[in-house]
This record gives structure tokens, sequence and C-alpha cells, in this order.
């Protein structure tokens, strides 16, 4: 079999390491994710590479059963690479479904499953949408930027946390629900969305915005910090709370009830 030194390397890395390794690659595999396989090989990890070609735009991400997702937006056709213990890999299953992406682990391996890490890096376009559960984790260690929408969900003790830059030029959506953990510093938009429910925590620094809307209810928190050029609308109830002492905005609503708890700074 003939082979392209650029368009191969991952499958040759992939083949060396002789784990029961599957393997699902076209030729146009990014570098990032070259990079990504090749330090797999060198800590010893049985790794699995997909690359999701049936994936349409827009699309949404879907993570969950406790996985370690890192994010690195590239301006291509998305592209998975799981690394597990020889005995989990094959039960980490990538679906791809027109404009769907899912990553979770079978039935059958989350019986296996004792405390291993599964590691998992996505790399490809920014989808319209990510949903995080079940105790999954996700790190963007790269700026983001999109013309459109964005929306981040995280529900059941999941936990996303950034310390780049996301700029969203349309509406951003983040929800933190059931003792999630939502941490960021950098946003962008021009409106910005936050909703923490059921006691979980949303922590949001160096926000610049047109507008904002946050919502708190059932024990949630939300921190912010960073400001917005135009309204700002602030909403704690049944026993949540937002803390925004050092946000500002052009002007502020405030509505409070239900044993709920708004601090704000000095206003101009």
């Amino acid at each position: 079999m003939k082979l392209r030194h650029r368009h191969t390397l991952i499958a040759l890395l992939l083949l060396a390491v002789g784990t029961g390794t599957a393997l699902a690659l076209s030729t146009r595999t990014t570098q990032t994710a070259q990079t990504a396989a090749s330090d797999a090989l060198k800590k010893g990890q049985p790794t699995k590479v997909v690359n999701c070609t049936r994936i349409n735009r827009p699309y949404d991400i879907e993570i969950s059963c406790g996985l370690s997702v890192t994010y690195t937006p590239v301006d291509q056709t998305p592209v998975v690479i799981v690394s597990a213990p020889e005995a989990l890999l094959p039960h980490v299953a990538v679906t791809q479904k027109s404009n769907n992406l899912t990553i979770t682990l079978t039935k059958e391996g989350q019986r296996l499953r004792k405390r291993e890490r599964i590691n998992v890096l996505i790399t490809g376009r920014v989808p319209h949408a990510i949903d995080l559960n079940s105790g999954s984790t996700l790190r963007f260690d790269k700026g983001l930027q999109t013309d459109g929408d964005f929306s981040l969900e995280a529900s059941s003790g999941a936990v996303a946390q950034w310390d780049v830059t996301l700029s969203v030029k349309g509406k951003f959506e983040i929800e933190s629900n059931s003792g999630a953990v939502v941490k960021g510093k950098g946003i962008e938009a021009h409106h910005l969305d936050i909703e923490a429910n059921s006691g979980a925590v949303a922590t949001l620094d160096a926000i610049g915005t047109h507008s904002l809307k946050a919502d708190a209810n059932s024990g949630g928190v939300i921190h912010l910090s960073g400001s917005s050029t135009g309204r700002a609308s602030l909403e704690a109830s049944s026993g949540a709370s937002i803390r925004a002492r050092d946000y500002h905005a052009a002007s502020t609503d405030v509505d409070i009830n239900s044993g709920g708890n708004i601090k704000l700074g000095k206003r101009p």
C-alpha cells in the first residue's frame, strides 16, 4: 500500500501502539489532531481518532458519562481523538447524526469503568451548542470566535472552564444546572444570557457585552465581573444569589423574590 507522509501520519502512529486501537480517518486530519495523537503515543495510551465527515453545519456537541474533554476551534471538519485504557476504548461511542455529534460511554463501558480517566480532544469548526452532563468536564484551550449564536449548558455535576476569550457576535447562552459549575474568564458577546439553577454555579469574569440577562433560582449562584454598554437584567429567587459588585452596565434592572439575593457594586 502506498502511503503519503502528511496524510497518513496518525495512521502510522496509531498502528505503532498495537493495543486494539480503532481508527476512522480521512486524509484531511488537522495538525492539532496529529500532535495530540503523537502525545498520546508518548504516554503509552491506547488512542482512536474519528474524523466526523458526516457532521453538517450548524451542529451541536453532546458529552456525557464523566469524560474529560478539551475543545480546540479549527475551521475544518470536526475530529475527535479519544485516549482511554485499552478495555474501555471500544466502549467510548462517537456518534454522528446529521448536525449532532455525541460522545459518551456505552452501558457496558459504564459497567466496566472504575476511576479511570478518559480524555477526549475535539478539534473543528465552532458548534452551535455544547451540552455537557453527568460529571463530564470541558476545557477551552484556545479562543473561540463565531458570527452567530452559541450556547453552553452544563448539568448533573459537569464542569466547564476557560481562561481564553469566547467571542460571540450574536447571543451567547450559558446554563448551569443541578450542581454543575461553569467558570470562565473572557466573554465578548452582543447579548449574554446566564442561568444557574438547582445549586449550580456560574462564575464569569472579564465580560464585555452590549446587554446581559442573569437569572439565578433554586439555590443557584452567579458571580459576574465586567461590563455592558447597554442594559443588564438581574433576577434571583428561591434562595439563589447573584454577586455583581465588579460588574457595571449603563442601566440595571433588579428583581428579587422568595429569599433571593443580589449584591451590586457602587453605581456610577
